[in-house]
């Protein structure tokens, strides 16, 4: 580090300081790439797997009221 951070004129220190910063500019940079289909799909059915789970637990508790031998709620007329 030292040899090379003499040529530019710069401390070996801040050398490095310049590799660390360029090193974290290249990982956020491939972090933000562009969405492909791939992407969008995976997006889909994340989505899709939301609303699966959500309307899963109301039948959930259902099952378990009736497991434990519970009466369910009883329904109104719909007169």
């Amino acid at each position: 580090m030292e040899r090379v951070s003499r040529s530019p004129g710069v401390t070996a220190a801040r050398l490095s300081e310049w590799r660390d910063e360029f090193l974290a500019t290249g990982e956020a940079a491939l972090a933000t790439r562009e969405k492909d289909n791939r992407d969008l799909e995976i997006d889909r059915l994340r989505a899709k797997l939301g609303e699966v789970l959500l309307a899963k637990e109301p039948l959930e508790s259902k099952i378990d009221v009736m497991e434990s031998g519970r009466p369910l709620g009883r329904r109104r007329s719909k007169r």
